[in-house]
């Protein structure tokens, strides 16, 4: 914003260090800011790269999947910054995001505000939503009071675990369907070619907010791989929902 420029340029005036007024201070310094953003040399030169949108970080693997299809990815997470020894791939920025937070504006035009890159701008968008607590992995954890997200409320989960965990992953519950709420409203708002991945047996594919969008949305469609093709030792049946073809 300008604001502080119109207080300062008033400050400016009101001591007289200025023969101009405070509003022709101000539309000269909002000039020479703008001449010297479209000056500025970004970190990987003047060469222009696709843009991935990566939503759902973690360890950066899509930009290191990036560097060998000559794209740049915007990682985006609510994980903090993480410790990687190096930059891996083409990592151009990172963004610090609580997909849960409910705003006038969707994920990917808050995204495209805080990376200052336009959404014209961008290629694609790989999403990575929360599978942790939705994982049917979680079926072993239920005797022991420490399952997660819908499974902390089966019957033998609320048997053995304490008022104060069932309570914590309510909580933890709730944010995970409302960030995955948000990301799927921005896939809708502004259709760019996307792609999303969760295990095929993930408790995702059954939440509302996936279904509901899934039938109504002409072009959404679900694949399913296994990701051993594609060099994992383990076998891993994953689905991937897409609108590209």
């Amino acid at each position: 914003g300008t604001d502080w420029m119109w207080e300062a340029a008033r400050w400016m005036t009101e001591r007289k260090w200025s023969r101009e007024t405070a509003e022709e201070i101000r539309c000269r310094a909002v000039e020479q800011i703008r001449q010297m953003r479209e000056g500025i040399r970004r970190r990987d030169g003047q060469r222009t790269w696709d843009i991935v949108l990566d939503l759902g970080e973690g360890w950066g693997s899509i930009g290191t999947a990036a560097e060998g299809v000559e794209c740049a990815t915007i990682g985006v997470d609510k994980a903090g910054i993480l410790y990687q020894g190096k930059l891996h791939g083409h990592i151009r920025s990172r963004v610090q995001m609580d997909f849960s937070t409910e705003t006038v504006q969707n994920v990917l035009q808050r995204i495209a505000r805080k990376s200052e890159t336009p959404l014209s701008s961008v290629m694609a968008v790989w999403l990575s939503p929360e599978c942790t607590l939705l994982s049917r992995a979680n079926h072993m954890n239920t005797s022991r009071g420490c399952a997660h997200g819908p499974y902390a409320e089966s019957e033998k989960n609320l048997a053995a675990a304490t008022p104060k965990r069932i309570e914590e992953e309510r909580r933890r519950y709730a944010e995970c369907k409302q960030g995955i709420e948000e990301q799927m409203r921005a896939l809708e708002e502004e259709k760019l070619p996307f792609a999303l991945e969760n295990p095929a047996g993930s408790h995702f594919w059954e939440l509302d907010s996936v279904k509901l969008r899934m039938e109504k949305m002409p072009g959404w469609k679900l694949h399913e791989v296994d990701q051993c093709a594609y060099g994992r030792l383990a076998q891993k049946p994953t689905k991937i929902l897409t609108n590209v073809e």
